[in-house]
């Protein structure tokens, strides 16, 4: 691997606040950030999540999405962390999740930003407390 001569700066764009599922629930979809996109237009993006997430079924089936969409809703970019290929359990005390995400540059047609859970086979979980930060990657 070759290592940067600079480093990427990155400025800070956008927080979640608090994440919680406020108990165990088996939605297929869960939201953990949404917002439009317009402010972000032009400039790629660097997506920080910060999650306890715990659920008793192994392997826990899901991805961590996030989606660029239009005004027609048709996706401009959809980028995932399958967290089946992570680990099998999810499972233990405090912030067992802490990931990136890399954005392209959002496009001008871009109207709303979303970062979810999903799901996939509906079992329980939950997250007790998590975060999801939006920084914007200066060139």
């Amino acid at each position: 691997l070759l290592q940067r001569t600079h480093p990427v700066e990155k400025v800070f764009a956008a927080s979640s606040g608090t994440i919680s599922t406020h108990g165990t629930i088996t939605n297929d979809f869960f939201t953990l950030y949404e917002q439009s996109a317009k402010p972000l237009v032009g400039q790629p993006l660097y997506i920080t999540l910060d999650l306890s997430l715990e659920s008793e079924v192994t392997p826990f089936v899901s991805w961590i999405v996030t989606t660029v969409i239009d005004s027609t809703g048709a996706a401009l970019s959809y980028e995932r962390l399958p967290l089946d290929w992570m680990k099998d359990k999810w499972t233990g005390p405090g912030n067992n999740l802490k990931d990136v995400m890399l954005i392209p540059e959002i496009p001008p047609q871009a109207k709303t930003i979303t970062t979810y859970l999903w799901n996939m086979e509906k079992v329980p979980f939950i997250i007790n407390n998590g975060t999801v930060k939006i920084y914007r990657i200066m060139p």
